[in-house]
């Protein structure tokens, strides 16, 4: 369950640095409104997850599953299976076990004032959702009635980075719980300097992280050697900070360096994967960036970032995956769409070269998520669609953040006619 007024799970803050990407992340679904007809009726188009009787499920799983199906209204009982979909769900990126814990909070789901520890759930799956705003008000509630729910002011820091609100995101960093335990205190100050990174001082923050936080190499090894020793979650999130503000000042070989490391101490961590990926896509070098990336061939961002790279490489597989990521769009379509539209804006841009496409992806996508990957797909989609005036919000974002990645002030200098 959640930590409350204890130590921080960095475990559970890594996750929140990421529920922007929750859905990059997701078990594939098509991005086009195409509908797929099998070949043949053997030809298997889907997989369902095993039911709750199925040996395969882990047994305190179904042992949770069978106490909550004796009485749905027995609040304990609901919210230790809830923990346990919301922990499956963070390790996996499946949205399946996000839906699962919001029905099984149902009696309490259209509460307008539920019980404390229903507001943090429902939080919960309100970001995953990418229900910002919704998921901002339950954590305010939440916060009011126990403000010292270190992991839950995490949460509420990294949805306002998420939407721009970089001044509020430093707020909440500031108001985490003040102790003498060393690891909650070195988080409290990354996560502010996280912040101030996005409000005009990288620099400065950047250089604070490098004097107080600096973590040696997990390995020696090259990133695409699976063998090395496992790097801890505390020092997992320092690196990740400090390699972001590494590229947001430009320094790509740094950025990188931060990212190997991280690969090498967690290759099977996936946000670090399709980060690391992507510097290798940038650079052209589309077979290492394969090697990272096809792997995880469930993950939404990570087969997209695979299919570029294929494409690149001139490789059968490219037809493979994109007949994939078309997969099942009928189905999905009769959904909400809207929290799809980053990825949306990146196949389209990437993978399909239709940058008008991409540019209302890109531009309805930017409305509401304002992290480096979106405002970087609403440039590359409006010099692509060469409707410069579009770009405007990703140019006021760069001003405003003093964001220096290359790349970004390449395509700033082209449109702007520098």
């Amino acid at each position: 369950m959640m930590l409350r007024g204890a130590v921080l799970d960095v475990s559970i803050l890594l996750s929140r640095l990421v529920i922007a990407s929750a859905l990059f992340l997701a078990p594939l679904s098509s991005l086009l409104a195409v509908t797929f007809k099998p070949q043949s009726s053997d030809q298997i188009i889907a997989t369902l997850p095993a039911s709750s009787e199925d040996p395969r499920v882990p047994a305190h799983l179904r042992k949770l599953r069978a106490e909550r199906r004796k009485d749905p209204s027995d609040i304990r009982a609901v919210l230790a299976l809830t923990d346990e979909l919301l922990k499956l769900g963070r390790l996996s990126g499946a949205p399946r076990f996000y839906g699962e814990a919001e029905a099984a909070l149902s009696p309490w789901w259209s509460q307008k004032s539920p019980p404390t520890a229903v507001l943090l759930r429902r939080a919960d799956i309100y970001q995953f959702n990418h229900q910002f705003e919704l998921a901002l008000q339950d954590l305010g509630a939440y916060l009011k009635a126990t403000p010292e729910d270190g992991n839950a002011r995490i949460m509420e820091a990294t949805i306002f980075m998420v939407l721009g609100r970089y001044t509020d995101a430093r707020e909440s960093c500031q108001a985490l719980p003040q102790r003498s335990n060393d690891e909650t205190r070195v988080v409290r100050a990354v996560c502010e300097l996280a912040a101030r990174s996005m409000l005009g001082e990288a620099q400065a923050s950047l250089t604070i992280m490098k004097t107080m936080y600096s973590v040696p190499a997990s390995s020696q090894q090259s990133a695409g050697q699976k063998n090395s020793t496992k790097i801890s979650e505390l020092d997992k999130y320092i690196k990740t900070v400090t390699s972001d503000m590494s590229l947001q000042l430009n320094d790509l070989q740094a950025g990188q360096s931060e990212l190997m490391s991280l690969y090498a101490g967690d290759p099977q961590d996936r946000f670090t994967a399709i980060n690391l990926s992507d510097l290798h896509l940038d650079a052209g070098r589309y077979t290492e960036a394969s090697q990272i990336a096809c792997p995880f061939e469930k993950i939404q961002g990570a087969v997209l970032r695979c299919a570029r790279a294929m494409r690149q490489l001139d490789s059968l597989r490219f037809s493979e995956l994109m007949h994939l990521i078309e997969l099942d769009r009928e189905s999905e379509s009769r959904r909400d769409s809207n929290i799809h539209l980053r990825e949306a804006a990146y196949f389209f841009l990437y993978l399909k070269d239709s940058p008008q496409e991409a540019l209302v992806a890109a531009e309805q996508n930017f409305r509401t998520q304002r992290e480096p990957i979106d405002a970087r797909l609403l440039l590359e989609s409006a010099y692509a669609a060469k409707d410069f005036k579009a770009a405007k919000p990703a140019l006021d974002w760069m001003k405003s953040t003093g964001y220096l990645h290359g790349r970004f002030v390449w395509l700033k200098n082209k449109m702007q006619g520098v």
